[in-house]
């Protein structure tokens, strides 16, 4: 464990403008290339939360980015599923699909947005809004003590913190 720890620590020392094969074990070359990183989810929730990390570090101070995020009213979650055999953790709720995905499509996983937090404010300090939607009848902005209707759109316009859907 130790002299693979060692070659690892050599590994990310070495520049990426170094030419040669790099060699984690004799017998192994390793070569440089692009990577990508994904996270899949074997089981969906009946209710999913998406975090949106607003907070970033630049330099020692916490700042807080404005950046707009697209959500969807309706998002589907099977892109996100590591088989294609996935449920969602309700009751008799069948399963999502079957057989490999080379053979067919995924079976869409609808979910339904039914809730967004937002902060208004810097790092620091700021006030928490909420968007509910309110059955069938659109949506309601909530601050504190106060509710009005407000419509869709209002709702894509803000600066999502956190996401809340339903499974349908």
């Amino acid at each position: 464990v130790s002299m693979m720890a060692t070659k690892l620590q050599v590994l990310q020392s070495i520049s990426p403008d170094e030419q040669g094969p790099l060699m984690l074990d004799e017998a192994i070359p390793l070569k440089r290339c692009g990577a990508f990183k994904c996270l899949l989810l074997t089981r969906l929730p009946a209710i999913l939360s998406i975090h949106v990390q607003r907070r970033y570090y630049n330099l020692g101070t916490t700042s807080k980015t404005s950046q707009h995020v697209i959500f969807p009213e309706i998002l589907d979650g099977s892109p996100y599923c590591a088989y294609n055999n996935v449920q969602t953790m309700q009751e008799n709720q069948p399963f999502a699909g079957s057989g490999s995905k080379s053979q067919q499509l995924p079976t869409p996983i609808p979910y339904r947005l039914m809730a967004v937090i937002e902060h208004q404010g810097g790092p620091y300090s700021g006030h928490y809004v909420s968007y509910r939607r309110d059955g069938d009848r659109g949506w309601l902005w909530i601050s504190d003590d106060t509710v009005q209707q407000c419509k869709w759109e209002r709702v894509q316009r803000c600066q999502a913190y956190m996401l809340f859907y339903e499974a349908m």
